[in-house]
């Protein structure tokens, strides 16, 4: 919430001069607060995933809350790193100036895949940047044992998402977020029919409408039969978290919905909306498993669940074995960056 720009908005409209004169006002009086907020300060630490991303707010929304406070935490004598960023997209002149005014301000830079690297290294200083798995690997629940998979009905979660809502997506297109529902709630009938559970989840935001939205399609589809449908609210990380522990598979589309189910064990089949979901996919090892969000089809996307099923045990290991590796390089890389007894 520090991050958040009073009077800056995405709206295309251009204020009167007696409202950007009163939005410079805020901001002036914003810059000297977060000044002397940061006296005494002696780290400012960025953290998550696209930060240096125009795609939501455009360049004045996290571009640019990065560049003022990246340049008041040097000027405090902080250091400043920049944790487990990912870069989707950059797609302004102001963006990029904005994101080099940030990787010159920093002294720690790390990234969660080579990619986001890449496309930041000529707007930065060229250093030993590492990359390594996004942060989110590093939540204790990443220790989960190996568990069976119980007899019976399997549940079938599905975790959807706003993609291209009207309602809130940068990019709407109500067409393709009406084909992204329909297949899913196929999918969700699909299932049902055949004598296994789904449940629906969210991994947060708008996605719970849409999750309630979902189940209702699916409702209206299904016929009378042995397989039973629940829509849960997962408003906390827990209880997303418990969710995915209890399911099968997990079928999702946001990245972290997706990283989420991972951490507990839990095998997923990926609907792919940028290149941060395949890449996280492909670092599991399990690209094979990641569909695109404008192409899948209920049918083939039933087919790789049931091939997850028909060997889960393997899937189960192997994904509880990689994100176990990714804890432990984590946690080492965590210690050299603040070692146990510094202040």
């Amino acid at each position: 919430t520090g991050l958040s720009v009073p009077g800056y908005s995405a709206s295309p409209d251009t204020p009167s001069g007696g409202r950007l004169f009163r939005r410079a006002q805020r901001e002036w009086r914003h810059w000297r607060s977060s000044a002397a907020a940061l006296t005494g300060v002696t780290d400012l630490v960025f953290v998550g995933g696209a930060q240096l991303d125009d795609f939501w707010g455009g360049p004045w929304g996290h571009p640019y809350a990065m560049a003022k406070w990246s340049f008041l935490g040097r000027r405090a004598g902080a250091r400043v790193a920049v944790l487990g960023t990912g870069v989707g997209a950059i797609g302004s002149a102001l963006t990029r100036v904005f994101v080099w005014i940030t990787l010159h301000a920093s002294q720690v830079r790390t990234f969660r895949d080579q990619g986001s690297r890449s496309m930041v290294e000529e707007l930065g200083p060229r250093g030993p940047d590492p990359v390594h798995p996004d942060l989110a690997f590093g939540h204790p629940a990443g220790t989960a044992a190996r568990r069976a998979l119980e007899p019976g009905p399997r549940t079938i979660a599905i975790a959807p998402m706003g993609y291209r809502d009207p309602r809130g997506w940068p990019e709407p297109d109500p067409a393709a977020f009406e084909r992204y529902l329909d297949r899913l709630a196929r999918l969700g009938t699909m299932v049902l029919a055949r004598g296994d559970r789904v449940l629906l989840v969210a991994s947060g935001g708008a996605d719970h409408q849409v999750a309630v939205e979902l189940g209702e399609r699916i409702e209206r589809a299904a016929r009378p039969g042995p397989g039973a449908l629940t829509v849960e609210a997962t408003r906390q990380v827990d209880d997303y978290l418990t969710a995915a522990r209890r399911s099968a598979v997990l079928v999702g589309s946001r990245l972290h919905g997706v990283i989420l189910a991972l951490l507990v064990g839990t095998p997923v089949v990926a609907l792919g909306y940028e290149r941060k979901v395949p890449v996280v996919m492909d670092q599991c090892g399990i690209a094979a498993q990641c569909l695109a969000i404008d192409e899948f089809e209920p049918g083939p996307t039933l087919e790789v669940v049931d091939r997850v099923l028909g060997d889960w045990e393997h899937h189960h290991a192997a994904v509880v074995d990689v994100v176990s590796g990714f804890r432990v390089e984590l946690e080492g890389w965590f210690d050299r960056l603040c070692p146990r007894g510094r202040p």
